[in-house]
């Protein structure tokens, strides 16, 4: 197979996906003047809210609860008169979002912590993945990606319980012209596997978490080696202008950061210009709301809030992502006219230095995979110890005894020697004093290792 490209087409052709054919249009929507893109979104809004009232139990009751009519909502602004939904609703409720007729639709289940240390599950039907994987293409397309470039995908080693898929994930994966590169833990011989790695697959790009990326140049620039990649393509955490100086000098290339849900619901990337995040329009509505629900002008910060356009399984309809955002006042000067996100605030993740020399990547370790786990916390407690806290689900007693003995040997490998990792099963999680939840938190002063 010459490219990815062909590899599409024969998959498109053996399950009507469609996904090359979704990214040559996405190619010319991206430079569609406001007008045309509001028409699109609202012409996809009017009839995915006539679907969820028809077909899912939660905006039915909802809606006639409060008295409005699927006709009600036929403009972007009429959006704020439906009642914000947020992650712990969709968790304790997630079949009354779900479409009555979810059985005849060829839906994927996907798990999301994002960093809110929730374990959600939510399901996509195919539609919805075709548009979002032509839509991450033309994201990649803007970091000078094109279909035969090799992507070293920045990685964990998974669970016991993960390795059951392995071999077709490995499939999927080399099929895609992506190549996992480990960074759970990181040490001098990995680093120097990793470099070899790239060298023999001739990994032009590279993607990952910044934490993770920025850990392994500052082991590649103490080792004095010099990088020549196409670009390095960053997302799921805020990147910070110190690591994307450090990333950049080490790769020797541009950084390009990108924000999004695994859920689909907000997708957005920097193009060449690097002047913020284009939000992709096609796949959801995004605002920018104060505490009350209603949107703010662009430059002022609030909450991000998303309604998916495409998931005709699952529709989520002003959905509280969890993450703050602030729109740009000024549009991109590279012409394409979507809107542009100034800043992302939150998704930071803690880096555990351990006394062992090893780089722990908190954010990293898979905990939402685990379906006998409710909510989970990860601490570097004490230099040499790392403690999970753990909400375990009552009716899943067996299996969650089985899934901490598997945590605790995922973590003491990747911890490494001389650690001790403790699993506590509590109660009530940990919050800062303004009430904030951080999944992963670190209580030790790296300066004293």
């Amino acid at each position: 197979m010459k490219s990815l490209l062909d590899f599409y087409r024969i998959f498109d052709l053996a399950y009507g996906t469609g996904i090359i054919d979704k990214y040559e249009s996405l190619m010319e929507m991206q430079y569609w003047f406001e007008g045309k893109i509001r028409e699109y979104q609202e012409e996809k809004l009017k009839a995915i809210v006539t679907h969820a009232y028809n077909n899912v139990e939660y905006y039915h009751t909802l809606f006639d609860r409060i008295g409005i009519k699927p006709a009600d909502i036929r403009h972007r602004e009429d959006l704020e008169k439906i009642p914000l939904i947020s992650r712990e609703d969709l968790q304790n409720n997630s079949r009354i979002f779900m479409s009555k007729d979810i059985s005849v639709r060829k839906v994927f289940k996907m798990h999301t912590s994002g960093t809110t240390g929730i374990a959600l599950q939510h399901v996509l039907d195919r539609e919805a993945w075709a548009w979002l994987k032509a839509i991450s293409l033309r994201n990649w397309s803007w970091a000078g990606w094109n279909f035969t470039d090799k992507v070293g995908l920045m990685t964990v080693a998974g669970s016991s319980s993960q390795q059951k898929g392995n071999f077709k994930n490995k499939i999927w994966l080399n099929v895609q012209n992506l190549v996992p590169i480990e960074i759970m833990h990181m040490d001098e011989a990995i680093i120097r596997e990793n470099l070899r790695k790239i060298e023999k697959y001739r990994i032009t790009h590279l993607r990952g978490y910044p934490s993770g990326i920025y850990s392994m140049a500052l082991f590649i620039q103490k080792l004095d080696i010099k990088m020549e990649m196409k670009s390095v393509m960053t997302t799921a955490e805020v990147l910070y202008p110190y690591q994307r100086k450090v990333i950049e000098d080490v790769f020797g290339c541009r950084v390009f950061d990108a924000y999004g849900t695994h859920d689909g619901c907000v997708s957005s990337g920097e193009c060449e210009r690097h002047k913020g995040l284009h939000l992709h329009f096609e796949p959801s509505i995004v605002q920018i709301v104060d505490p009350a629900g209603r949107s703010v002008p662009n430059g002022r910060e609030g909450d991000v809030v998303a309604t998916a356009l495409f998931n005709y399984a699952m529709p989520l309809i002003r959905y509280k992502v969890n993450d703050r955002a602030t729109m740009s006042k000024e549009p991109c000067s590279c012409g394409r006219n979507t809107p542009l996100i100034k800043h992302i605030l939150g998704r930071s993740s803690e880096i555990f230095r351990l006394p062992n020399g090893r780089i722990f990547n908190g954010l990293s370790m898979p905990l939402e995979d685990y379906n006998s786990i409710e909510f989970f916390q990860i601490v570097h407690a004490e230099p040499d110890r790392i403690d999970i806290n753990i909400i375990g689900k009552n009716e899943m007693e067996e299996d969650l005894q089985k899934d901490i003995k598997d945590i605790q040997r995922l973590i003491t490998f990747h911890a490494g020697e001389g650690m001790r990792v403790n699993i506590n099963l509590v109660e009530k999680m940990e919050y800062s004093r303004g009430g904030k939840f951080r999944y992963v938190i670190s209580k030790v002063n790296y300066d004293k290792i």
